[in-house]
């Protein structure tokens, strides 16, 4: 993971995301933060890991289904209020089953779903 961050840190010029993993039982194994990354980002980021394990599917999926007129409005209330329901967190699955799950936040929600797919891409499947 390390030498996937500093790769794309040094082709993207970004210093400013947090990223985060848990495993399938949705326990913290992995978090890091970049230099100038908001404090803020650290929950989000856990969050979005926990909330894709814990469903999953990406986070950025999940929240159209808990709008008002969807059929999981109110989830994000569950979970002691560890749920986040907007993009950038994505389950991560073995061949057979669910292996855990990864967040990125610190930046808009649409850069945060291309990191964490760019994450995926580069082998976290």
């Amino acid at each position: 993971m390390r030498f996937w961050l500093r790769t794309w840190r040094g082709k993207r010029g970004m210093d400013w995301v947090r990223v985060a993993a848990v495993d399938a039982g949705g326990h913290l194994v992995l978090l890091h933060r970049m230099a100038d990354s908001l404090l803020g980002s650290l929950d989000l980021a856990v969050g979005k890991a926990y909330t894709s394990a814990a469903f999953r599917v990406s986070t950025d999926n999940l929240r159209p289904q808990a709008l008002p007129d969807g059929p999981l409005f109110g989830i994000e209330a569950s979970n002691a209020g560890r749920i986040v329901l907007f993009g950038g967190g994505e389950p991560l699955f073995t061949a057979r089953s669910l292996a855990g799950g990864i967040g990125v936040s610190g930046g808009t929600v649409e850069q945060d779903i291309v990191i964490v797919k760019d994450a995926l891409r580069a082998g976290w499947e």
